[in-house]
């Protein structure tokens, strides 16, 4: 049976090239990079060469890019490795109630901690409100930390405005850009961010690596400790044939941004406007206008997310929920919930998410398939 991927979101398949990269580092170029002799020396300078590749991606500086073996733990550095300059009265933190869970609950865990913690709810949009977020900023506010764009809908945030709101107050802004990186334009610089996540296995790249960007002169204190790699915020040997890839990946993203974007916007579009025209009863999570080129989060209330999934998936269909369901349990999307979506609009969205490999024909299988499916229930 052929099959159709429209998961880009949860991860995108590692491109040829990519891999190739990834097995030629692995096999020629297996040298330690904290070795001063020749295979050290070799390994060190495809490390430098992909972190000025990942740096390329977001307008930041080579010295400004450490590396991490995912954006969970990207995240969890950029909030926990700012406890000492919390220690020094800037001991609160605004964030959030859409974050991804690697923000969310480092948040939470940092509560328990002590740090003082203020959570944004979004409007019916997924949208933080910006007077919300002044008002919400204390004396003692360090850091804010408000993601690019939702993993689930989809939703883009006004980072500059949130930037515009935290240089004006003089608080460090950190943005969860895993998702964003590679469908939208990001440069740290315009709008300025201080701190940004990135993951390789949402642009192409290979599981297993990721990437915190740190402005020069901001002081971020390791959370792991041994031999002082990546400029002694995140020991460890680094993974190099996995950087390598991770490097490769940004510099193709950077190469076929635009058309990469027209492509997948069109189809994103086609997907909707099918849609409308096949399922009378649904509704769109977030807009058209205010989500990233790929992604859709609709609901079909009378339907199951779970049963959606599994039929489509009998069908050769891969997608996934907006909330996350299970036989034994269900668990209510927290950003749908905070969009104010119904129960039975919550329990009956899909997330679809395209990408660079995807294609017209396929768009409209899905779309005639799941019209198919979702006239057996409603």
């Amino acid at each position: 049976m052929k099959t159709y991927y429209f998961d880009y979101n949860s991860t995108t398949p590692v491109m040829d090239d990519v891999q190739n990269v990834i097995l030629d580092t692995m096999k020629k170029f297996y040298g330690n990079p904290s070795n001063l002799h020749k295979m050290g020396r070799e390994a060190r300078e495809i490390l430098e060469n992909s972190r000025k590749n990942v740096a390329d991606l977001i307008g930041a500086g080579s010295n400004e890019i450490y590396f991490t073996a995912s954006g969970t733990e990207a995240n969890n550095l950029a909030l926990k490795g700012l406890i000492p300059f919390y220690k020094k009265g800037k001991n609160h933190i605004i964030t959030s109630i859409s974050e991804h869970s690697s923000v969310f609950e480092t948040a939470q865990f940092l509560k328990k901690e002590g740090i003082e913690l203020t959570v944004l709810d979004v409007d019916s949009q997924g949208c933080i409100d910006p007077e919300e977020l002044k008002n919400s900023i204390k004396s003692n506010t360090g850091l804010i930390s408000i993601m690019t764009a939702n993993n689930e809908t989809g939703v883009i945030q006004d980072i500059a405005v949130i930037s515009k709101i935290a240089r004006s107050r003089g608080i460090l802004f950190h943005t969860d850009a895993v998702q964003a990186a590679g469908k939208i334009p990001i440069n740290v610089n315009d709008p300025q961010v201080d701190l940004l996540s990135l993951s390789a296995h949402k642009l192409y790249g290979p599981k297993g690596v990721g990437a915190l960007y740190v402005r020069r002169g901001i002081s971020v204190a390791p959370v792991q400790h041994g031999g002082g790699q990546e400029h002694n915020i995140r020991s460890g040997t680094e993974n190099i044939p996995d950087i390598a890839g991770f490097g490769e990946a940004c510099r193709i993203s950077m190469q076929n941004y635009e058309n990469d974007s027209k492509h997948i916007m069109h189809l994103k579009n086609l997907l909707y406007t099918g849609i409308g025209d096949k399922i009378k009863c649904f509704k769109l999570n977030g807009s058209i206008a205010t989500t990233l080129p790929n992604t859709l989060n609709i609901s079909f209330p009378g339907c199951e997310s779970d049963t959606l999934i599994l039929d489509l998936d009998s069908a050769g269909f891969y997608v996934s929920a907006g909330s996350a369901c299970n036989s034994s349990r269900r668990t209510t999307s927290r950003v749908l919930k905070a969009m104010k979506l119904k129960p039975a609009e919550m329990y009956s969205s899909i997330r679809f998410s395209l990408g660079r490999d995807s294609k017209e024909k396929e768009v409209m299988l899905l779309v005639n398939t799941l019209s198919e499916i979702v006239g057996q229930f409603v």
